[in-house]
Formats: C-alpha cells, sequence, structure tokens
C-alpha cells in the first residue's frame, strides 16, 4: 500500500505480482520522478520486511483464494491442471495450501536474501519514452539493487520452457470429486515448441478451419455441452492444440472418443475442401499475422511473453505470414496426419479429465494403463522445451 501511496504521488500506475520465483512490477505513466520511484522500489525489495500481524492478514485472504479455486466450474479446472502437468513454474494450489500454515516471517525474509543474493532483472521499457532515457531507468534501478549488501544480479533464463511429452503419448489425469456437478475434459495435442514457424503456421491454419466446426458438431449437432473450444495453447515454450468440452451428461470417457471421432475425420475434411475456400482460410490467417496490437497493454502482453520465455522473436509474426502464404492442402494433410490423428505417430496426448461428486470415474483397463497417478513423479520424469 506504501508503494501504490507512492506511485499515487508521482502520478503513476503501479502493480505488483508474484510468480514461481520471479517478482513482477508494472509502473504505467511517465514523468521526471520515475528515476526517483525507481530507487524507492529498488530499496523496498531489497530492504522489504514483514511483521506477524501482517503475515497473518496476508495468509488469511492467500487461503481463502486457494480454498476458492475447488469450487470453479469443471472447464476452468481441467484446463488449470493440465497446466499443473505441462509447466513446471505452477505450484498446485493444495501444495500451497499445506505449507501455508507454516510460513514464518523468518521464512520470508529467509526468502528476500534469496532473491537478493540471485537477481534476474528483465525489464520492458515502451510508450512514450525514448531509447536513451529507458535504458538510463533501468541501469539505475539495477544500480540500486547491486548497491544493498549480499546482492547479486545475474543473467539468466527465468522461466521453464514447459513440459516435453515423448511421441506417441496417450496420458490420462482423473481430476475426481469436484463441486461442480458437470463433466469436462480438456484435451492437449502437443505439437512442438513455438519457435518453429513452420509448425506454429500449421497450427495456426488448423485452428481457423476447424474453430467452428468443432462447436458445431460438439455444441449444436450434438449438444454435448454449453462450453465446447479448439484453439491453440502455449506453455512456456510448448506449443500444442487444446480442445475442451464441459458437458452435464456426457462423462470425459465418452467426451474424449467423440474428439477423437472428430480428429479422425479432419483429414478427408481438408483434402475434399474447395481450393478456394482453402485460400480463404489462408487469407483471413494472413490478415490477423498483418493486425497491429489493439492498445499499448496488449502490446505490451506480447513482449512480455517473449522476454520472460527468452524467445526474443518480436518480428515472428512477419516470418508467420510468409510462411502461411505458400502452406498447401497437401502440407496441412500431412501436419494431420503426423501429429493430430488418432493414429498420428507423432501424436502426443494429454487428456484431462473432472469427474463430479458423487459420480465415480469409470476406468477400464484401457483407460487404467493411461492414467497419470502421481504429478510430482510426472513432471520429474518427463524433460523441458529448450531454446533452438
Amino acid at each position: 500500500q506504501e508503494d501504490l501511496d507512492e506511485a499515487a504521488k508521482g502520478g503513476f500506475g503501479f502493480s505488483a505480482e508474484s510468480g514461481e520465483g520471479t517478482l513482477v512490477l508494472s509502473i504505467s505513466g511517465y514523468s521526471g520522478k520515475m528515476e526517483t520511484f525507481l530507487s524507492m522500489l529498488a530499496q523496498r525489495v531489497c530492504t522489504f520486511k514483514v511483521d506477524q500481524t501482517s503475515l497473518d492478514v496476508y495468509r488469511e485472504q492467500l487461503r481463502k483464494g486457494i480454498e476458492s479455486v475447488e469450487f470453479r466450474q469443471a472447464s476452468h479446472l481441467v484446463n488449470m491442471y493440465s497446466s499443473f502437468l505441462l509447466n513446471r513454474n505452477i505450484v498446485h494450489h493444495t501444495k500451497l495450501l499445506t505449507c501455508l500454515p507454516e510460513i514464518t516471517v523468518s521464512d520470508i525474509e529467509g526468502l528476500m536474501n534469496s532473491w537478493r543474493s540471485n537477481f534476474s532483472v528483465e525489464a520492458l521499457a515502451m510508450g512514450n519514452i525514448d531509447g536513451e532515457e529507458a535504458i538510463k531507468l533501468v541501469t539505475s534501478f539495477k544500480i540500486n539493487i547491486s548497491s544493498y549488501p549480499n546482492s547479486n544480479l545475474y543473467t539468466g533464463t527465468i522461466w521453464d520452457g514447459g513440459i516435453k511429452l515423448p511421441d506417441g503419448a496417450d496420458l490420462i489425469y482423473p481430476v475426481t470429486d469436484i463441486a461442480d456437478q458437470n463433466y469436462a475434459i480438456n484435451v492437449i495435442l502437443q505439437i512442438g515448441s513455438r519457435e518453429d514457424m513452420y509448425l506454429r503456421a500449421l497450427v495456426n491454419l488448423f485452428e481457423q478451419i476447424f474453430d467452428a466446426p468443432f462447436y458445431q458438431t460438439m455444441r449444436t449437432r450434438k449438444n454435448l455441452g454449453y462450453i465446447v473450444d479448439l484453439g491453440k495453447r502455449i506453455e512456456g515454450l510448448a506449443m500444442s492444440l487444446s480442445m475442451c468440452i464441459q458437458s452435464e451428461h456426457t462423462d470425459p470417457i465418452e467426451l474424449g472418443r467423440e474428439i477423437d471421432g472428430f480428429l479422425d475425420a479432419t483429414v478427408d475434411y481438408v483434402a475434399n475442401m474447395p481450393e478456394a475456400d482453402f485460400e480463404m482460410y489462408k487469407e483471413t490467417r494472413s490478415k490477423i499475422c498483418l493486425e497491429r496490437p489493439k492498445n499499448l497493454d496488449e502490446e505490451l502482453a506480447g513482449y512480455w511473453d517473449h522476454i520472460i520465455t527468452g524467445v526474443y522473436d518480436f518480428k515472428f509474426t512477419k516470418r508467420l505470414y510468409e510462411i502461411n502464404n505458400k502452406l498447401s492442402k497437401a502440407d496441412l494433410i500431412d501436419f494431420i496426419q503426423t501429429f493430430v490423428a488418432p493414429s498420428a505417430p507423432k501424436r502426443r496426448k494429454l487428456s484431462t479429465q473432472a469427474w463430479p461428486r458423487g459420480k465415480t470415474s469409470r476406468y477400464g483397463d484401457a483407460e487404467r494403463g493411461k492414467l497419470v497417478d502421481n504429478l510430482e513423479g510426472f513432471i520429474a520424469r518427463h524433460p523441458s522445451f529448450v531454446h533452438k
């Protein structure tokens, strides 16, 4: 709150968010007081302390927030658990809840000491500020942090690349006994690295073509559920196709069969598509590649995503545009037969399935052999995506 008050005095907007091993400070607005405010922030980060009363208040607020997670709708839960499985940087909320009562003031001080001894500062300055002034502000901030005892700045990756599934993977993670009385499934087909522009262009084109047919088939024609979605998903460097359905009456096993049935028909769908229609989908994707961010926040989010993942490929949309224009129906069919279709040799599938309280999961022998029964063990067994 003190930082918010100081920011308001300087005419700034300010927020601070913590992640796994990261602290993200966001400042909006600009005036001659910016350098002074950044200096104050560096001091606060390096000398931060918390008393017992404040810790108890923060702990209770966090506990209520974590406990409310289990009451979210089924479609949200399957997407969240998919992220737990595919991203080392996200800590399971039940683990946080277990650790929360044991955290002490000295633990907080130890955490801050650990951060100070191993700092990596990534900064993005944009908007109404020139390059020289931006470099000056960021350099000043780093110098201020480094000036405190036991502070050490280093240059390194601050974000994991995301869990890499092996070719042929066909896994099921059950989320049972949820409060929501709906079933849900999130099927992830992991394609490859987001840095592979050819594969990224094909994923985008597949999404462009099949988003509407997937909804029309699952929601309108088969009436499987109100929440139906197909799209691209990024976890660190990992790029996937994601399909999600929430249903009041159809369980995840049957929903999974329906999704595979739809994907099995996509090759014929493309093969029988008139060339003019295929070119129309390509043209739509090309226009999306050329779209500029709608506002400063959207532009900032795009840049920041590349910074924290270490990609630094700020002009990738131009390359996507060029690749997209050259894609053929044969390219897309080969992509589907390699990565997407149920019989694809390089298919890497993770199915996260939610079962409501009182409705027992009915896995047979075929499904039981695919079950992931230990989240931490699963993460430990699989490597991460790395930069090319």
